[in-house]
């Protein structure tokens, strides 16, 4: 059986240094996604992201600078009684410019072991703010991050 996956494709008009950017740097990030969030724009680094679906933490795994982030969930109660179905997902944004000169974000956040309560609002929240927010962020400056 296939596991399940959130994913968006994303074409938006603007640089694909400027979008890498707005995913990796706090002053960005806090645009479009919410007010409070901040992020350590390095391998390792944690993402405190103001409004999420879940008790999890966000760790930075991968950069490629302009191409690739990828941020891993963790559940810091792994050990206690109660878990979190998003512990150990990845969530993973390619970019690359596309063919009209601006910039496509191939969007995934993977490793989901079932389609639970989790899932639904990690799947809600991507697609109200990546698919959104930062589109609307990135094209015109105004984000609709949440409150």
């Amino acid at each position: 059986m296939k596991k399940p996956a959130i994913m968006h494709r994303i074409s938006i008009r603007t640089e694909p240094w400027v979008t890498y950017l707005a995913l990796t740097q706090p002053r960005h990030l806090s645009k479009w996604w919410s007010a409070d969030s901040t992020v350590q724009p390095f391998v390792g680094g944690k993402l405190e992201l103001g409004s999420k679906p879940h008790a999890c933490s966000v760790v930075v795994d991968k950069l490629n600078p302009g191409r690739l982030i990828e941020w891993k969930i963790v559940d810091p109660n792994a050990s206690g009684k109660c878990h979190d179905d998003c512990d150990g997902t990845r969530v993973r944004f390619e970019i690359e410019r596309n063919e009209r000169g601006g910039t496509d974000v191939a969007f995934s956040h993977q490793g989901w072991k079932a389609q639970s309560s989790c899932f639904q609002r990690w799947s809600h929240t991507w697609a109200q703010l990546a698919t959104r927010s930062l589109k609307s962020y990135l094209e015109t400056g105004v984000g609709q991050p949440a409150h």
